[in-house]
């Protein structure tokens, strides 16, 4: 059996499969490489147990159900299934293709970086002299286009940004793997993070600060977590956002299809703000 150690947001897993050309494309995709007795969450690939499914590219889009059976999280879905335990950090999984699996590994990531002390906020990020931008809102507020408008632009995520605190309890931006459409090499964790930015495409350009207690449920909603409700998560995610937003700054900014959004948002200076239009 091959094992892959792989990094998500400085958080180790090791996949374990007998299938040679799984395991060199996780590797390829994902950075990974080949170890034994590598320490880190674990899963296992069922070798006997491969899903079949007819026409299943018609489910890319659809997410899991995920359920908690005690300190068992459960993933159904038409192309994939899984476990993985909360307290021995060990799972297994069956799909119908590689896509389902880089589905399954997403899913699991964005509850284990709860776990962990961290976010996946739905949002993409941009490096911009040697600090990073986030930018959400809901689908089809412009997030991919943020990017296509920025010339030569260094992406730390497209869709899903990873945030995750250190033992100091500061926030750092992680590479995103898990893509819809900007695929870039990987790039180290940084902590300075000029803000968060939910947009609106409009026919002007300009910047409001967003109150803190509005800004935690605006962002509430754009926290990447497909478990069914449970009251621990609720309350780690909760105090996760609210940790997050004593850090960092938000504003709505409304934009055009153009890149004078960038000579708004780099006004910012000394954590203050003033409306301005472009």
């Amino acid at each position: 059996m091959k094992e892959i150690l792989l990094n998500f947001a400085e958080m180790p897993f090791v996949i374990k499969t007998h299938d040679d050309e799984i395991a060199a494309w996780l590797a390829e995709h994902f950075s990974g490489e080949e170890a034994e007795n590598a320490s880190g969450t674990e899963i296992e690939i069922d070798p006997d147990s491969t899903l079949t499914v007819v026409d299943s590219y018609q489910y890319l889009g659809q997410p899991p159900e995920v359920g908690i059976n005690g300190n068992l999280l459960e993933f159904r879905h038409p192309c994939y299934k899984g476990v993985l335990s909360l307290t021995e950090r060990k799972g297994k999984v069956w799909f119908s293709g590689r896509e389902f699996l880089i589905s399954y590994l997403r899913t699991v990531v964005t509850v284990t970086i709860v776990n962990c002390g961290g976010l996946a906020l739905h949002s993409s990020c941009i490096l911009r002299n040697g600090k990073t931008y986030i930018f959400t809102g809901y689908s089809g507020a412009g997030k991919s286009t943020v990017i296509k408008l920025t010339a030569d632009p260094i992406i730390y995520s497209d869709e899903l940004t990873l945030l995750k605190k250190d033992e100091n309890g500061i926030f750092s931006v992680h590479h995103s793997p898990f893509r819809s459409e900007f695929h870039t090499e990987y790039l180290p964790p940084t902590s300075d993070i000029a803000g968060i930015f939910f947009i609106t495409q409009d026919s002007q350009v300009f910047l409001e600060k967003m109150p803190v207690k509005q800004a935690l449920f605006e962002i509430l909603p754009m926290v990447f977590f497909p478990v069914n409700k449970t009251r621990i998560f609720e309350s780690k995610i909760f105090g996760h956002c609210a940790d997050l937003l004593n850090q960092v700054p938000v504003f709505n900014l409304h934009f055009r299809k153009d890149d004078t959004f960038w000579e708004c948002i780099e006004q910012i200076g000394g954590g203050e703000v003033l409306k301005r239009e472009v």
